[in-house]
């Protein structure tokens, strides 16, 4: 808590709360080891933010093998929320061919 890095890492899809419905979520922090050694998994530390207001939200421990890494930035990702799914991402990578040409 005493000094400032990035909180949130990727942007991620994640089953939850139930298989069958998706819902964005946010990679804070992974390799929490004593969980891996009693569940025999890997997982990540995924924050899945409330929309509108993205300041509340659920933390999850979910297998990476779970999560699928989505191509947008982070800050898209917070608009996408925000906006109730008013404002769809561009994927970074599209981002980046259209800045080159």
């Amino acid at each position: 808590f005493g000094y400032h890095r990035p909180a949130f890492k990727r942007v991620v899809l994640v089953e939850y709360p139930r298989r069958g419905i998706w819902s964005i979520g946010f990679v804070t922090n992974e390799n929490f080891q004593e969980a891996k050694e009693k569940t025999g998994e890997d997982l990540l530390n995924i924050f899945i933010p409330s929309s509108p207001g993205p300041l509340t939200g659920f933390f999850i421990l979910a297998p990476r093998n779970e999560a699928i890494l989505l191509d947008i930035a982070i800050e898209d990702a917070i608009k996408l929320l925000v906006s109730g799914g008013l404002i769809n991402p561009v994927p970074i990578t599209k981002k980046l061919k259209a800045s080159q040409g």
